[in-house]
């Protein structure tokens, strides 16, 4: 015969929060603790977030007010007046190294024509004016065409030596007469055009501000330079105003004039006040 277990009676207290069982098992006489209600806390359901820093401040979808936008434009309007000057200055001061890295470039090279071929690299038309007039005109000036008065008889500008010293069939190197040896002398910038720096389709080696270098070329060999410009005639019982050395260069300057007054040339004021010069720093 089965027997019938009598079902445990459970006492429970509800309260508003929790509940507590309440059980006793006598049959064990083990009592069971009472469990304690756990305190409860306000739950915050939104995400923690630190406080923001006032010093680090996130914009977020503010943007800039049209008063920080105008603050920028001024600031970056004064660093760019104030940055302009300096960079023009800094261009000027390039371009007046670059023609002076060209003058002693051509230098170079006409002086290692000299010493190839043991004359210098004029043409035969300079060459001979030299000797129907070497008494007023020793030297030859290559490039006063359109900027000196005077002189008379045979003008050219300087791509009559740089025909010969770059090797290039033209006059006055047509059929490489002149250059034989088929020597290049040196490799100067190519110009985009007849008003670019450096050595243009025509032949002529103009400056950074493109002006054709004017050349004086020691032809009787005295180691001096009669410039047809800055040389004038001196008169009785004054000094030579011949330039020492056997090439002299110059350039028009940034202005590209010169003061045509004769009384101006060694004084490098007035237009040629810019003016570029081999001999002088």
């Amino acid at each position: 015969m089965k027997t019938v277990k009598k079902p445990v009676q459970l006492d429970v207290d509800w309260t508003q929060d929790t509940w507590v069982p309440k059980i006793s098992f006598a049959r064990f006489a083990v009592p069971v603790p009472r469990l304690s209600p756990l305190p409860l806390s306000p739950v915050n359901h939104r995400c923690y977030s630190p406080p923001q820093s006032l010093l680090f401040t996130s914009r977020g979808a503010r943007g800039f007010t049209l008063i920080e936008m105008l603050v920028v434009i001024a600031i970056i309007a004064i660093l760019a007046g104030l940055l302009l000057p300096v960079l023009s200055k800094v261009k000027s001061k390039a371009r007046v190294a670059s023609a002076r890295s060209d003058m002693q470039h051509l230098i170079g090279a006409i002086t290692a024509y000299e010493s190839e071929y043991s004359r210098p690299p004029a043409a035969p038309q300079a060459e001979a004016k030299v000797q129907i007039d070497p008494a007023t005109r020793p030297d030859f000036t290559y490039g006063t065409t359109g900027i000196t008065t005077g002189g008379g008889g045979y003008e050219s500008d300087n791509r009559a030596i740089i025909n010969i010293i770059l090797n290039r069939d033209a006059v006055p190197n047509d059929g490489f007469k002149r250059n034989p040896r088929r020597l290049t002398l040196w490799n100067p910038k190519v110009a985009p055009s007849d008003t670019s720096h450096g050595v243009y389709t025509d032949g002529v080696l103009r400056d950074p501000w493109g002006s054709p270098y004017i050349v004086t070329i020691d032809m009787n060999e005295d180691n001096k330079c009669k410039d047809a410009y800055y040389s004038p005639t001196a008169p009785p019982g004054e000094p030579s105003n011949d330039i020492p050395g056997p090439v002299v260069v110059w350039s028009l300057g940034p202005d590209k004039k010169f003061q045509p007054t004769p009384d101006n040339p060694v004084k490098h004021i007035g237009e040629n006040a810019d003016n570029i010069l081999s001999w002088r720093n």
